[in-house]
């Protein structure tokens, strides 16, 4: 199957996350029965893969990368070409193929000694296009020119919402120097098809949590992530809790790239470390209150600058 929910890619210089350590939650004001522990059973899990176009281009010349036909993002969202890319970033990886950058990221395993170079470009001025030679190392002109040849690695161009290098990233594309070529347009494509998941709920464990509070969530004892891999505790930097109407836990499963916009009410909270958490601290567009509204319930822990922030763990909440 097709790629990874929610991917926003490649933060530079960390591809793990780093939490303060500090718990969130101040357990000792907390009554045993208040305390929703959450275990692996309880957590989903997904597979997926990436599937990347490219573009073969002359090397060693001055490139035009051009997307303004781009309508949707990865997760085939819609999203306005010139107001909501604010970077245009070029990487490149010596010594993997397209597939291995593609397998890696899929499943969160890049290492930052794949990566050969990072430049950038800040759009500052809405623009739907830039040269190879507006990318520069944070303001240093790297004369890329001369790096960009047939033969140096696997060069992948990344658009993305927001400044902080791998996060927010809408549309991921890879670029091909060969000395055959005469090519120097780069038509970004649309993000719609690049990405596609299998995303298990139904079939997990659900977390049984009293309707009316108070609630300290303590997620230490989880030890793997929706994907498999050993849970990063200070990964964690916030929660999600949404609740949804009319749609059972198989349904979401199909839906899953658009948890936050489908649900009927949503909460968040950002965590600074730890493993526990006051639920009341949750908020959103209303107060919350109690999980009494009916309906599906589900509570996400999240990693925004991950290099795959799929929720780390995410549960059905049965309130009782």
């Amino acid at each position: 199957m097709p790629s990874n929910i929610r991917i926003f890619l490649l933060p530079l210089l960390s591809l793990a996350c780093n939490g303060s350590g500090e718990d969130s939650g101040e357990g000792d004001t907390f009554s045993p029965d208040s305390i929703v522990s959450v275990n692996d059973a309880q957590n989903y899990s997904y597979i997926g893969d990436l599937i990347l176009s490219s573009t073969e281009t002359a090397e060693g010349v001055d490139l035009t990368f051009d997307w303004s036909n781009v309508e949707n993002d990865l997760q085939c969202h819609g999203m306005d070409a010139s107001t909501e890319v604010d970077n245009v970033a070029l990487m490149v990886f010596p010594n993997l193929t397209q597939e291995e950058v593609a397998i890696e990221l899929s499943n969160d395993s890049m290492q930052q000694r794949d990566l050969g170079a990072y430049i950038s470009y800040e759009n500052t001025n809405e623009a739907t296009s830039a040269n190879l030679t507006d990318l520069t190392f944070f303001g240093t002109d790297p004369e890329i020119l001369g790096e960009y040849t047939e033969g140096s690695g696997t060069w992948m161009l990344l658009l993305a919402t927001g400044t902080t290098p791998g996060v927010g990233s809408r549309i991921i594309h890879f670029i091909e120097p060969k000395s055959s070529s005469e090519n120097t347009e780069v038509n970004l494509p649309d993000g719609c098809g690049m990405l596609d998941f299998e995303a298990n709920l139904a079939d997990k464990d659900s977390t049984p949590i009293s309707k009316e509070g108070p609630w300290l969530l303590d997620w230490s004892d989880l030890t793997t992530d929706g994907r498999g891999n050993e849970f990063s505790h200070t990964s964690v930097d916030g929660i999600m809790v949404g609740r949804y109407e009319s749609l059972t836990p198989s349904d979401l499963e199909t839906q899953f790239l658009d948890l936050e916009y489908i649900a009927d009410e949503l909460w968040t909270m950002e965590l600074t470390g730890g493993s526990t958490a006051d639920l009341s601290d949750l908020s959103g567009d209303t107060p919350f209150t109690d999980f009494s509204g009916e309906g599906t319930w589900i509570l996400a822990l999240r990693c925004s600058l991950c290099s795959n922030p799929a929720p780390l763990f995410l549960t059905t909440l049965v309130p009782e």
